[in-house]
């Protein structure tokens, strides 16, 4: 009796033994690139690259849960204000504008300057609609998504 327990536990250990060294050896991938064809087109490419290092690679959501609405919406603002402090963190959106004050002043003192191809024709009433048909062909063609 004892000699067949000792063997069962022994083939036991040889097994977990040899799954310890296939998971160690294993190659993970978590990433979206393991569904693409060997070949992936230039927009495949793109979409892997900012999956893996674009603004949904570092995005963090974070729940608050229990307790009753206003302790909620409490700890919220209180977690929001203290990472806002954090060089570390680019941006705290926790439902309000704050943090955008500065990125909007941006955009609109110098949003004629974004590029040499924003010129005044750009915003006639031909100009615009042309820019919102170009819009609309790029959002239409497989590089939209």
């Amino acid at each position: 009796m004892i000699r067949q327990g000792a063997s069962g536990t022994l083939l036991w250990a040889l097994l977990a033994i040899g799954a310890a060294a296939v998971a160690a050896r294993a190659h993970y991938t978590t990433d979206l690139s393991a569904f693409l064809p060997r070949s992936p087109s230039a927009g495949q490419r793109l979409m892997v690259e900012q999956l893996r290092n674009g603004p949904a690679g570092r995005l963090v959501m974070v729940a608050i849960s229990g307790g009753s609405p206003q302790a909620r919406a409490h700890v919220s603002a209180q977690l929001a204000q203290s990472l806002r402090v954090d060089p570390a963190i680019a941006v705290v959106a926790n439902g309000d504008g704050a943090g955008f004050d500065r990125d909007r002043e941006l955009l609109f003192r110098d949003r004629y300057l974004l590029s040499t191809a924003v010129t005044p024709e750009r915003f006639t009433v031909r100009g615009l609609h042309a820019a919102i048909s170009d819009s609309i062909d790029g959002l239409a063609s497989p590089d939209g998504l």
